[in-house]
């Protein structure tokens, strides 16, 4: 298995953006559709938020 970098914010928005347009994600094998997917949209939304709040901030200092 080969190693690869992964931008974790553009993963979790990219994410979050299939929760709004398909109303459907799969996480460990299970599928959340309708109001249950888009929760999780915005709860990736949310941590997005909060990452770039602690982390974005100390790179720019």
């Amino acid at each position: 298995m080969s190693k690869q970098t992964v931008d974790l914010r553009i993963a979790l928005l990219e994410t979050a953006g299939q929760c709004f347009t398909q109303r459907s994600v799969t996480y460990d094998g299970i599928t959340y559709t309708g109001e249950t997917a888009v929760s999780i949209g915005f709860d990736l939304i949310a941590l997005v938020q909060s990452l770039d709040r602690k982390y974005l901030s100390v790179i720019k200092e």
